[in-house]
């Protein structure tokens, strides 16, 4: 719940704020392809599969799509999807490594390839299927 009501809050922050709030965190240039990846509705996709990667910075996202065309719902409900599932990852990891289950910790790796993998895979698809359906606009 604390994740969903600061993604909520930084999203908010930002579209109240705009542009000029991003641009004092970051550099103009680095804004600018941010800026554009962000409001591309076949790159979005992309911005949320970022959600699952550990170490990320998810606020720095969520500023970012706040200040974009996205809407907050679709966003926030895709974000938190794709959150908990890094969460879990990580978590399990390293619970399993923790307790010497290595080869649970190798699998879960495994795992998380072949996932890539078939999401780049389909891509286009999972796209198309979102732009079709304006799941995120």
């Amino acid at each position: 719940m604390r994740i969903a009501l600061s993604s909520a809050i930084d999203f908010w922050l930002s579209s109240v704020l705009g542009s000029r709030f991003l641009m004092a965190i970051l550099k103009t240039d680095q804004y600018e392809k941010l800026r554009k990846f962000s409001e591309d509705a076949q790159t979005f996709a992309g911005i949320i599969f970022l959600f699952v990667i550990p170490s990320i910075p998810k606020d720095l996202l969520c500023y970012l799509v706040g200040a974009s065309v996205q809407r907050f719902f679709p966003f926030l409900a895709a974000s938190m999807i794709a959150r908990m599932q890094g969460i879990l990852g990580s978590t399990l990891a390293g619970s399993a490594a923790y307790n010497e289950r290595f080869g649970l910790v190798i699998a879960l790796a495994v795992g998380t390839v072949f996932l890539m993998i078939a999401l780049m895979l389909f891509r286009e698809r999972i796209e198309a299927y979102i732009s079709r359906h304006q799941l995120l606009y």
